[in-house]
Protein backbone atom coordinates (compact mmCIF):
# COMPACT_ATOMS: atom_id res chain seq x y z
CA UNK A 1 0.00 0.00 0.00
CA UNK A 2 2.84 2.51 1.01
CA UNK A 3 4.27 1.55 -2.58
CA UNK A 4 1.02 2.40 -4.14
CA UNK A 5 1.29 5.98 -2.62
CA UNK A 6 4.74 6.72 -3.21
CA UNK A 7 3.83 5.75 -7.31
CA UNK A 8 0.66 8.42 -7.46
CA UNK A 9 2.45 10.63 -5.62
CA UNK A 10 1.22 10.45 -2.12
CA UNK A 11 5.01 10.12 -0.56
CA UNK A 12 4.53 11.74 2.29
CA UNK A 13 1.50 9.72 3.60
CA UNK A 14 3.73 6.33 2.56
CA UNK A 15 6.60 7.55 4.76
CA UNK A 16 4.42 7.95 7.48
CA UNK A 17 3.48 4.45 6.97
CA UNK A 18 6.50 2.80 6.11
CA UNK A 19 8.11 4.14 9.50
CA UNK A 20 5.97 2.39 11.68
CA UNK A 21 7.68 -1.05 10.56
CA UNK A 22 10.11 -2.80 12.44
CA UNK A 23 13.25 -3.17 9.57
CA UNK A 24 14.75 -6.05 11.40
CA UNK A 25 11.10 -7.45 10.47
CA UNK A 26 10.23 -6.09 7.65
CA UNK A 27 13.75 -5.15 5.74
CA UNK A 28 12.02 -4.26 2.65
CA UNK A 29 10.48 -1.02 4.36
CA UNK A 30 13.77 0.67 4.21
CA UNK A 31 14.17 0.10 0.88
CA UNK A 32 10.72 1.63 0.28
CA UNK A 33 11.27 5.05 2.51
CA UNK A 34 14.03 5.50 -0.01
CA UNK A 35 11.92 5.31 -2.63
CA UNK A 36 9.24 7.28 -1.53
CA UNK A 37 12.37 10.19 -0.23
CA UNK A 38 13.75 10.04 -3.43
CA UNK A 39 10.59 10.77 -5.41
CA UNK A 40 10.64 14.19 -3.06
CA UNK A 41 14.52 14.74 -4.47
CA UNK A 42 15.60 14.08 -0.85
CA UNK A 43 18.57 12.00 -1.52
CA UNK A 44 20.55 13.01 1.69
CA UNK A 45 18.76 10.25 4.19
CA UNK A 46 17.97 8.09 1.55
CA UNK A 47 22.24 6.92 2.25
CA UNK A 48 22.12 5.97 5.60
CA UNK A 49 18.86 3.98 5.00
CA UNK A 50 20.19 2.34 1.81
CA UNK A 51 23.38 1.10 3.91
CA UNK A 52 21.10 -0.20 6.17
CA UNK A 53 19.27 -1.67 4.40
CA UNK A 54 22.16 -3.44 2.86
CA UNK A 55 23.33 -4.48 6.20
CA UNK A 56 19.85 -6.11 7.02
CA UNK A 57 18.75 -7.52 3.60
CA UNK A 58 18.33 -11.44 3.44
CA UNK A 59 16.36 -11.20 0.57
CA UNK A 60 17.41 -12.12 -2.83
CA UNK A 61 20.62 -10.63 -4.76
CA UNK A 62 18.20 -8.54 -7.21
CA UNK A 63 16.53 -7.18 -4.18
CA UNK A 64 20.36 -5.78 -3.09
CA UNK A 65 20.95 -5.08 -6.97
CA UNK A 66 18.14 -2.82 -6.75
CA UNK A 67 19.40 -0.95 -3.12
CA UNK A 68 22.66 -0.31 -4.81
CA UNK A 69 21.95 1.10 -7.60
CA UNK A 70 19.95 3.34 -5.60
CA UNK A 71 22.57 3.64 -3.05
CA UNK A 72 24.83 4.90 -5.94
CA UNK A 73 22.14 7.95 -7.40
CA UNK A 74 22.00 9.25 -3.49
CA UNK A 75 25.83 9.28 -3.45
CA UNK A 76 26.18 10.87 -6.97
CA UNK A 77 23.38 13.47 -6.45
CA UNK A 78 25.36 14.27 -2.70
CA UNK A 79 28.31 14.97 -4.50
CA UNK A 80 30.12 11.44 -2.87
CA UNK A 81 31.69 10.89 -6.24
CA UNK A 82 34.87 9.02 -4.83
CA UNK A 83 32.46 6.55 -2.94
CA UNK A 84 29.89 5.96 -5.70
CA UNK A 85 33.09 5.40 -8.23
CA UNK A 86 33.93 2.31 -6.24
CA UNK A 87 29.94 1.07 -5.78
CA UNK A 88 29.18 1.45 -9.25
CA UNK A 89 32.60 -0.08 -10.54
CA UNK A 90 32.09 -2.71 -8.59
CA UNK A 91 27.99 -3.10 -9.66
CA UNK A 92 29.04 -2.81 -13.03
CA UNK A 93 31.33 -6.18 -12.57
CA UNK A 94 28.69 -7.94 -10.29
CA UNK A 95 25.45 -7.11 -12.51
CA UNK A 96 27.65 -8.35 -15.84
CA UNK A 97 28.45 -11.36 -14.03
CA UNK A 98 24.78 -12.25 -12.59
CA UNK A 99 23.17 -11.42 -16.25
CA UNK A 100 21.29 -8.86 -14.98
CA UNK A 101 21.83 -6.46 -18.32
CA UNK A 102 19.23 -3.60 -17.44
CA UNK A 103 20.93 -3.30 -13.95
CA UNK A 104 24.32 -3.03 -15.37
CA UNK A 105 23.31 -0.21 -18.19
CA UNK A 106 21.43 1.94 -15.66
CA UNK A 107 24.85 0.86 -13.34
CA UNK A 108 26.56 2.21 -16.32
CA UNK A 109 24.22 5.43 -16.81
CA UNK A 110 25.03 6.32 -13.27
CA UNK A 111 28.49 5.68 -13.80
CA UNK A 112 28.86 8.19 -16.57
CA UNK A 113 26.61 11.15 -14.63
CA UNK A 114 29.36 10.85 -11.82
CA UNK A 115 32.27 11.34 -14.75
CA UNK A 116 29.95 14.31 -15.93
CA UNK A 117 30.33 15.90 -12.82
CA UNK A 118 34.11 15.28 -12.09
CA UNK A 119 34.63 16.99 -15.73
CA UNK A 120 35.63 13.61 -17.26
CA UNK A 121 33.29 14.23 -20.51
CA UNK A 122 35.41 11.81 -22.51
CA UNK A 123 34.66 8.83 -20.13
CA UNK A 124 31.58 9.83 -19.70
CA UNK A 125 30.27 9.63 -23.32
CA UNK A 126 32.14 6.11 -24.08
CA UNK A 127 30.05 5.20 -20.67
CA UNK A 128 26.89 6.37 -21.90
CA UNK A 129 27.48 4.75 -25.43
CA UNK A 130 28.23 0.97 -23.45
CA UNK A 131 24.82 1.69 -21.67
CA UNK A 132 22.83 2.76 -24.38
CA UNK A 133 23.89 -0.42 -26.58
CA UNK A 134 22.91 -2.66 -23.49
CA UNK A 135 19.59 -1.09 -22.82
CA UNK A 136 18.96 -1.15 -26.27
CA UNK A 137 18.70 -4.57 -26.82
CA UNK A 138 15.90 -5.03 -24.31
CA UNK A 139 13.99 -1.35 -25.48
CA UNK A 140 14.80 -0.71 -21.27
CA UNK A 141 12.57 2.29 -20.90
CA UNK A 142 15.37 3.65 -18.82
CA UNK A 143 16.94 4.28 -22.49
CA UNK A 144 15.53 7.83 -22.07
CA UNK A 145 17.56 8.47 -18.86
CA UNK A 146 20.87 7.91 -21.49
CA UNK A 147 19.56 10.02 -24.09
CA UNK A 148 19.18 12.87 -21.33
CA UNK A 149 22.91 12.85 -20.02
CA UNK A 150 23.65 12.85 -23.48
CA UNK A 151 22.35 15.70 -24.18
CA UNK A 152 23.65 17.54 -21.07
CA UNK A 153 26.99 16.45 -21.89
CA UNK A 154 27.00 17.42 -25.64
CA UNK A 155 25.41 21.08 -23.61
CA UNK A 156 28.21 21.11 -21.31
CA UNK A 157 31.16 20.42 -24.22
CA UNK A 158 29.57 22.74 -26.51
CA UNK A 159 28.54 25.71 -24.11
CA UNK A 160 24.92 25.77 -24.46
CA UNK A 161 24.46 26.38 -28.27
CA UNK A 162 21.77 26.05 -30.11
CA UNK A 163 21.85 22.23 -31.44
CA UNK A 164 22.92 21.10 -28.27
CA UNK A 165 19.97 22.79 -26.74
CA UNK A 166 17.73 21.57 -29.60
CA UNK A 167 18.83 18.20 -28.55
CA UNK A 168 17.82 18.73 -24.76
CA UNK A 169 14.83 19.64 -25.89
CA UNK A 170 13.71 16.86 -28.28
CA UNK A 171 14.55 15.03 -25.45
CA UNK A 172 12.22 16.94 -23.20
CA UNK A 173 9.60 16.52 -25.73
CA UNK A 174 9.75 12.32 -25.59
CA UNK A 175 9.82 12.70 -21.38
CA UNK A 176 6.30 15.10 -21.93
CA UNK A 177 4.70 12.12 -23.93
CA UNK A 178 5.90 9.43 -21.70
CA UNK A 179 4.72 11.68 -18.94
CA UNK A 180 8.23 11.32 -17.28
CA UNK A 181 7.52 14.67 -15.19
CA UNK A 182 10.98 14.70 -13.53
CA UNK A 183 12.94 13.98 -16.96
CA UNK A 184 11.15 17.26 -17.61
CA UNK A 185 11.90 18.86 -15.14
CA UNK A 186 15.42 17.91 -15.28
CA UNK A 187 16.01 19.20 -18.46
CA UNK A 188 14.62 22.26 -17.41
CA UNK A 189 16.88 22.56 -14.86
CA UNK A 190 20.18 22.14 -16.40
CA UNK A 191 18.89 23.99 -19.49
CA UNK A 192 18.99 26.62 -17.14
CA UNK A 193 22.16 26.29 -15.76
CA UNK A 194 24.63 25.66 -18.94
CA UNK A 195 22.94 28.75 -20.66
CA UNK A 196 22.93 30.92 -17.91
CA UNK A 197 19.07 31.56 -18.24
CA UNK A 198 18.04 32.52 -14.77
CA UNK A 199 14.38 33.17 -15.93
CA UNK A 200 14.36 29.72 -16.29
CA UNK A 201 15.90 28.48 -13.43
CA UNK A 202 13.30 30.55 -12.07
CA UNK A 203 10.61 29.07 -13.68
CA UNK A 204 11.68 25.24 -12.73
CA UNK A 205 12.00 26.77 -9.16
CA UNK A 206 8.79 27.62 -8.52
CA UNK A 207 7.23 24.79 -10.40
CA UNK A 208 8.60 22.45 -8.28
CA UNK A 209 6.52 21.13 -4.93
CA UNK A 210 9.66 19.75 -3.54
CA UNK A 211 11.36 21.75 -1.20
CA UNK A 212 14.81 19.83 -1.43
CA UNK A 213 15.01 20.31 -5.47
CA UNK A 214 14.17 24.73 -4.59
CA UNK A 215 17.10 24.36 -2.01
CA UNK A 216 19.70 22.88 -4.98
CA UNK A 217 18.38 25.52 -7.32
CA UNK A 218 18.97 27.98 -4.41
CA UNK A 219 22.45 27.20 -3.44
CA UNK A 220 23.79 26.05 -7.02
CA UNK A 221 22.24 28.97 -9.07
CA UNK A 222 21.39 33.14 -8.94
CA UNK A 223 18.01 32.20 -8.47
CA UNK A 224 17.81 33.30 -5.08
CA UNK A 225 19.23 36.81 -5.47
CA UNK A 226 16.17 37.51 -7.61
CA UNK A 227 13.37 35.80 -6.34
CA UNK A 228 10.60 37.83 -6.75
CA UNK A 229 7.36 38.33 -3.65
CA UNK A 230 4.84 36.61 -6.63
CA UNK A 231 5.65 34.87 -10.26
CA UNK A 232 2.85 34.70 -12.81
CA UNK A 233 2.75 31.37 -14.46
CA UNK A 234 2.87 31.39 -18.23
CA UNK A 235 2.09 28.21 -20.17
CA UNK A 236 3.59 29.33 -23.77
CA UNK A 237 6.53 31.00 -24.34
CA UNK A 238 5.29 34.09 -25.37
CA UNK A 239 4.67 37.74 -23.88
CA UNK A 240 1.11 38.34 -23.03
CA UNK A 241 -0.87 41.16 -22.24
CA UNK A 242 -0.34 41.76 -18.09
CA UNK A 243 -3.83 40.93 -16.28
CA UNK A 244 -4.50 41.52 -12.76
CA UNK A 245 -3.52 39.32 -10.43
CA UNK A 246 -4.89 38.82 -6.73
CA UNK A 247 -3.14 37.95 -3.58
CA UNK A 248 -5.61 35.69 -1.58
CA UNK A 249 -3.66 36.27 1.08
CA UNK A 250 -3.05 40.06 1.32
CA UNK A 251 -6.31 40.93 -0.76
CA UNK A 252 -3.93 42.84 -2.97
CA UNK A 253 -3.86 43.20 -6.72
CA UNK A 254 -0.85 44.07 -8.80
CA UNK A 255 -2.72 46.53 -10.60
CA UNK A 256 -2.45 48.55 -7.00
CA UNK A 257 -6.00 47.79 -6.16
CA UNK A 258 -6.81 46.31 -2.57
CA UNK A 259 -9.59 44.85 -0.79
CA UNK A 260 -10.34 47.06 2.60
CA UNK A 261 -9.60 45.10 5.54
CA UNK A 262 -12.52 43.74 7.35
CA UNK A 263 -14.59 43.58 3.90
CA UNK A 264 -15.96 40.25 2.68
CA UNK A 265 -15.26 39.63 -0.64
CA UNK A 266 -17.85 37.17 -1.16
CA UNK A 267 -21.76 36.49 0.01
CA UNK A 268 -23.56 33.24 -0.36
Amino acid sequence: YAATLTYIGASGEALQLLTTNDPTVVTEALLYQAFALMSQWDYHPTIAILKRYLHLSKTDAYSCIVGKINLAYALVDEHMYSEAEVLLTDLIVETRGLGYWRAHGLALELLAQNQIFHGEYDLALKTLENAESTLQRMQAPELLFVKKWRAILDLKCNRGDRDSIEELNRVRGEALKTKHWETVRDCDRFQGLETGCVASLLKVYVGTPYPSFRKWILANSPVNSILPEYYIWQTQNRAISPRPVLDLMSGQSNDYSCLKPGSLSHRT
